[in-house]
């Protein structure tokens, strides 16, 4: 096999690796660490939004009417998934997801709240 053969293999190889990584990446479940989404249905913004979940508190700033806020978190402990907000009338509601993680879970939990709530959730951890 001539040299410059050897350095294209060479170089799809690693592209093809660079790209499979990269896809990997990607996807959530292969991620380390939990990504929470948060969904306010509420017709007001709802702010300091901050999730309790695994020994970590995740912040998620203030979430419009209809809109969602995401972040990653890798749980240290066994805990519940709690979220605390404050709403448009200054209240600070607390919103108990019906879910549990692990130290070491990946995955995603989706919920969706309104007026201090739980509307729906849905959690896909392993």
């Amino acid at each position: 096999m001539s040299r410059n053969i050897k350095f294209i293999v060479i170089g799809c190889i690693s592209a093809i690796s660079l790209l499979v990584l990269g896809l990997l990446a990607g996807v959530p479940a292969l991620q380390p660490g939990v990504l929470v989404v948060v969904k306010n249905s509420d017709p007001t913004p709802i702010v300091n939004v901050r999730v309790l979940i695994g020994g970590k508190a995740l912040d998620l700033g203030t979430i419009t009417p209809g809109r969602t806020a995401r972040g990653l978190v890798k749980p240290a402990a066994d805990s519940d998934v709690l979220i605390l907000y404050v709403d448009a009338g200054g209240v600070q509601q607390s919103v108990r997801v019906d879910t549990y993680v692990t130290g070491g879970y990946r995955g995603r939990v989706d919920a969706e709240v309104h007026a201090g709530l739980l509307v729906t959730s849905l959690d896909r951890l392993h």
